[in-house]
């Protein structure tokens, strides 16, 4: 099961949208419409959609490549990009 507390480096390299959005936080419909708006890139396999856990890492503001474990330092979306 997947939870806010599981570790990147733990979570499979493809998520289901429920999985995605539980570990993100946020409710699934807040997923579904940044990937109708394209602003989540996902991976579809016919109907099923999945989202890969480095475009979920991204969304949430933590580096992968820097530190795949940590997830306690969460940059807000609004402060991204932002020097």
């Amino acid at each position: 099961m997947i939870a806010r507390t599981t570790p990147l480096a733990e979570l499979p390299e493809l998520l289901r949208v429920p999985e995605a959005a539980s570990w993100a936080g946020v409710g699934r419909g807040v997923l579904y419409t940044m990937i109708a708006s394209g602003e989540l890139p996902v991976v579809r396999f016919g109907r099923l959609v999945r989202i890969h856990r480095d475009a979920l890492a991204a969304l949430c503001g933590i580096d992968p490549a820097q530190d795949p474990t940590r997830r306690d330092k969460v940059v807000p979306l609004a402060e991204q990009g932002a020097g």
